[in-house]
């Protein structure tokens, strides 16, 4: 009897995960668009404040950097708490989404620069919980579930320029807010089907902390937050 339960218990797990997989390649898809919208503003961000080149590219340099490095405070925070992780996965995609849509009606370079900052973290946020949990996805085909998880994302950054390009000359560069409405409505009814999950894998974290405390220790960062950043 203890068998079946326990093999119940793993199958509940694995019928959670499928479920899962898609919203994730939806959050990854969306997030990606919306954090490859810069190739497109720059040119209006040069016409728009008279910027130099070097001034121009360092909105580009300042929005990679964070967005990078800021990846290993969270793939390391979400090691931690696989609440913290799932809570991520399904928010963070919105702090992208705002802030890069709010920058072409920012009346002043340094407002775009801050702007380009939160929405760094946004992204930053994302990636390391989203890859985690796209692993966890399938127990017996993990590198298959990363791989499609990666491919959404891939798809949307591959969108991103073109669609906020033929937004601006169709509405104009100060309109850019209104490029939130869809990814709004779109994270609405994934907030709205994650919330079950949420719930769900909330009381993972001590099942998180046996399996942690279960491994031997390996000092330094973990392994998941020095993920290829996606």
């Amino acid at each position: 009897m203890a068998e079946t339960g326990e093999i119940r218990r793993v199958r509940g797990r694995q019928g959670r995960g499928r479920g899962e997989l898609p919203l994730l390649m939806a959050a990854h898809f969306t997030n990606d668009i919306y954090s490859n919208f810069l190739p497109a503003y720059i040119p209006q961000l040069i016409a728009k404040f008279s910027l130099s080149l070097a001034l121009a590219g360092a909105a580009s340099s300042i929005y990679t950097t964070i967005s990078s490095f800021a990846q290993l405070f969270f793939g390391y925070a979400g090691d931690r708490l696989f609440g913290l992780r799932l809570r991520l996965a399904f928010i963070a995609p919105l702090i992208t989404v705002v802030f890069m849509s709010a920058v072409g009606a920012m009346p002043s370079y340094p407002l775009v620069l801050g702007l380009l900052c939160l929405a760094s973290l946004g992204t930053a946020s994302f990636h390391p919980p989203g890859a985690a949990l796209a692993g966890r996805a399938s127990r017996e085909h993990k590198g298959l579930s990363v791989s499609i998880f990666i491919a959404a994302g891939s798809l949307g950054y591959a969108l991103g320029p073109p669609l906020a390009t033929g937004f601006i000359a169709l509405a104009g560069f100060e309109r850019s807010y209104l490029l939130a409405l869809p990814a709004l409505a779109l994270a609405a009814l994934l907030l709205k089907e994650s919330r079950p999950r949420l719930k769900a894998g909330l009381p993972n974290l001590r099942e998180g902390r046996e399996e942690r405390e279960g491994r031997p220790d390996r000092s330094g960062l973990p392994s998941r937050a020095l993920l290829p950043l996606l």
